[in-house]
């Protein structure tokens, strides 16, 4: 069960990476914010990325590249397990 989510999980990656930028950026700003990673007093969305890349050993770049994108939505499947 839990390959068949992660295997959701990195299909919904790949269909986030075709949606045009706005949406992947506010996809991103959403999930970071409920991982805590953003909040209404740290709304800076780079420093949100470097410490969500940080935590999760993706080469910190501070911006929303494929890699930080299919961890952010995998770590989401992986909540819900």
């Amino acid at each position: 069960m839990k390959r068949i989510n992660r295997f959701f999980a990195a299909l919904l990656a790949l269909c986030c990476l075709a949606l045009p930028a706005a949406a992947q950026s506010q996809d991103a700003r959403t999930r970071l914010t409920q991982l805590g990673y953003l909040s209404s007093s740290m709304t800076d969305m780079e420093a949100a990325l470097r410490n969500f890349q940080t935590a999760n050993g993706i080469p910190v770049t501070g911006s929303l590249d494929t890699e930080t994108l299919r961890v952010l939505f995998l770590e989401a499947d992986d909540q819900t397990l």
